[in-house]
């Protein structure tokens, strides 16, 4: 085990390092005083790596995003009133895999790493996983940081990840389990409750194309969804 290396008094961008904090996922963690005066806990590695480093509270980046799009201004919004621990779903964009995007200063981002920037103050070093296994979800209550093998670990266990490099049989998973899916159970939902009365805005709207909605609608896909 290396020795510690005391960082207290250091200033990073607009934290001063107060005192340790324990350790976390990526090493040690250190109590930061933002010259904005709010304090936050900040592991060591996210303040002295060369790519976004974090260097303040939050506000920084805040005050940097002087021009920000629609999506953007949405998922800050919708972040700031969601007050369940219900999974809150990304209506636009997503990736093949599901997860939302977004830009944010310059950088298309997933969805799910900036809500949990925007909630802890600082980038994580590894991935952002889901406790829900919700790709669309962006509810900071379900993203924790943790490290490639802990979120294949973690699909693993929850039976998500295909075990086709675990075993020789495939297994096909259906539903928002399947990774390639743009849509989960509760937009199917949502699509077949508003498709008589928004009939032409729900493809752009879901990030889909219109034969997936009318598949979805016609119940030729997700059929086992009531």
């Amino acid at each position: 085990m290396g020795t510690l290396v005391d960082i207290t008094g250091q200033r990073f961008g607009r934290l001063t390092v107060i005192q340790r904090a324990g350790s976390g996922t990526v090493g040690a963690r250190w109590r930061c005083r933002c010259d904005c005066g709010k304090e936050v806990t900040v592991a060591r590695a996210n303040m002295v790596r060369s790519l976004r480093p974090t260097r303040s509270c939050g506000c920084l980046a805040r005050e940097m995003a002087q021009v920000e799009g629609p999506n953007l201004t949405w998922l800050r919004n919708a972040l700031a009133s969601h007050r369940s621990d219900a999974c809150l779903l990304w209506p636009f964009s997503v990736t093949g895999g599901g997860y939302g995007r977004v830009q944010y200063e310059g950088h298309q981002e997933g969805v799910h790493r900036v809500a949990f920037f925007l909630a802890n103050g600082y980038w994580p070093t590894g991935e952002v996983c889901h406790s829900c296994d919700t790709p669309r979800c962006f509810n900071d209550r379900h993203l924790f940081e943790g490290t490639h093998a802990d979120n294949m670990a973690d699909a693993a266990q929850k039976g998500i990840m295909k075990r086709a490099a675990m075993s020789p049989t495939r297994i096909a998973l259906r539903g928002s389990r399947n990774g390639q899916s743009k849509l989960t159970e509760e937009l199917v939902r949502q699509i077949r409750a508003e498709w008589r009365f928004y009939k032409h805005g729900l493809a752009d709207r879901f990030g889909v194309d219109r034969t997936t909605i009318l598949d979805v609608v016609k119940r030729k896909t997700w059929a086992h969804i009531a």
